[in-house]
């Protein structure tokens, strides 16, 4: 008696794919979720002065407001 193959149908398949592309992103990107400032993060982040309006205003306005 010839093996038999296991055919799942289509859509199942389709279904089956993505949940394992996306278990695979997940997993690649788990160890990075918790993580915190790298290197040159804090000089790209705006100081507390500049999270407002007028904050943006400068940060458009004045060449020396950010980095």
């Amino acid at each position: 008696m010839p093996a038999r193959s296991l055919v799942l149908p289509r859509p199942l398949r389709a279904w089956g794919m993505a949940v394992l592309v996306v278990g695979l992103v997940v997993a690649c990107y788990l160890p990075a979720l918790p993580g915190g400032m790298l290197w040159d993060d804090p000089a790209h982040v705006p100081r507390p002065e500049l999270r407002s309006w007028h904050g943006l205003v400068r940060i458009w306005t004045d060449l020396r407001a950010t980095q």
